[in-house]
């Protein structure tokens, strides 16, 4: 028979742990573009500003995935993401997107249209 307890056992914050507090968007920040090596501070700002436009770099029919490149990286996206339902893209195919955060901490490529 485990025991019962009426309490939970409380979280408590970093400084009460003996680190710093940060503000948001200060130094350190993973979410502050000029702390983040190149590459990544460029999806970053490229996932919080406009649409992005680039070229399809590969994509596979059978499982459905694909990879755009443009400017600002290499973005993967699924089927599902291509804005008229078709499920295809052509290779080489200019195309127009959002960039978003994905699973995995990754960027990815979202709402895919014709540039």
């Amino acid at each position: 028979m485990r025991p019962t307890s009426s309490s939970s056992p409380s979280r408590r914050s970093s400084t009460e742990l003996g680190g710093a507090e940060r503000a948001p968007g200060g130094a350190g920040d993973p979410s502050a573009p000029g702390d983040l090596p190149g590459p990544l501070a460029r999806q970053l700002r490229a996932a919080t500003a406009r649409p992005v436009e680039g070229s399809v770099r590969d994509f596979d029919d059978e499982v459905g995935l694909g990879v755009v490149e443009a400017a600002e990286g290499r973005f993967a996206f699924h089927c599902t993401e291509i804005a008229d339902g078709s499920r295809h893209v052509e290779r080489g195919a200019r195309v127009r997107f959002w960039v978003a955060p994905g699973r995995g901490g990754l960027f990815e490529a979202r709402d895919l249209r014709p540039a």
